[in-house]
C-alpha cells in the first residue's frame, strides 16, 4: 500500500509541476498575443503615414512644374498642416 501511495504522490507532484508550467505558458502566450496586437496597430499607423506621405509626394510632384518656389513652399506648409491634422485625428481615434 505504501508503494501505491508513493506512486500516487509522485504522480500528483508531477501533475502539479505540469499545471504550473501550463500556467506559465498561458501567461507567456497572453503576453506574446498582446505584443502582436501592439505591433499590428503600430504597423497600421505606419501604413497610414506612408499613404499620407505618398499622397503628399504625388501632390508635390504634380504641382512641381507649374509652381514657383514660394508657391511650392506654401503648398508644402499647407500639406504639412494637413498631415499633422490627420495624425491628430488618428491619435484621437486610437484612444
Amino acid at each position: 500500500m505504501t508503494s501505491d501511495a508513493s506512486v500516487v504522490n509522485r504522480v500528483m507532484q508531477k501533475l502539479q509541476l505540469l499545471l504550473q508550467e501550463y500556467q506559465q505558458l498561458q501567461k507567456e502566450q497572453d503576453r506574446l498575443l498582446k505584443q502582436i496586437r501592439e505591433l499590428e496597430e503600430e504597423n497600421g499607423l505606419q501604413k497610414q503615414k506612408l499613404d499620407t506621405m505618398e499622397v503628399q509626394l504625388a501632390a508635390l510632384n504634380s504641382a512641381k512644374p507649374s509652381l514657383s518656389e514660394e508657391e511650392k513652399k506654401q503648398l508644402e506648409r499647407r500639406l504639412q498642416q494637413y498631415i499633422k491634422e490627420i495624425e491628430r485625428c488618428i491619435a484621437l481615434l486610437s484612444e
